[in-house]
């Protein structure tokens, strides 16, 4: 059955896409990036399939369809290559201003959950924040207890629980 609550679904369907957008902006920004850039950027790919698989997972349980991603997917790559021709840590506080919001999205996301959802959207927090600190220490020249938190948040299992058949 179709979920109720359309401001819910046109949410958890923003946040899917913005993941989406995400894996294409780190992918544009390693291009121009240093070797040891580039496996921070390749983690944050990685980091970001994650979370966008659990979204898809989600949105199919709502009987969510995401339709066409191409416009997430050219906005974020555009955005991602446009950020990697400035200096880095330019870049950085630029996707900090840009990440906030979505953080915020994700905490309401949250705090209208079901019990099903509060798991995974919880991670969902977790990761914005992670993105965040990272993004935080690397303009101070520090990011590695950032990166050693993200990579632990790689081996969690995040996917929403099944739904009950009844």
């Amino acid at each position: 059955m179709r979920s109720a609550n359309v401001s819910t679904d046109a949410k958890l369907l923003k946040a899917y896409r913005s993941e989406v957008a995400g894996v294409q902006l780190f992918k544009a920004l390693l291009w121009l990036q240093t070797k040891e850039r580039q496996q921070l950027c390749s983690l944050l790919i990685l980091l970001e399939h994650q979370t966008q698989a659990g979204l898809l997972d989600l949105l199919q349980r709502r009987q969510i369809q995401p339709g066409s991603l191409l416009l997430s997917k050219i906005g974020g790559f555009t955005y991602g290559f446009g950020l990697a021709c400035l200096p880095w840590k330019l870049s950085l506080r630029i996707l900090m201003r840009s990440a906030e919001p979505y953080l915020a999205l994700f905490r309401h996301l949250l705090a209208h959950s079901t019990r099903e959802e509060q798991v995974f959207l919880s991670y969902l927090v977790a990761h914005e924040e992670a993105l965040l600190a990272f993004l935080q220490q690397e303009i101070r020249g520090d990011s590695a207890p950032a990166v050693r938190h993200i990579r632990g948040m790689m081996h969690k299992s995040i996917a929403p629980p099944a739904s009950k058949i009844s």
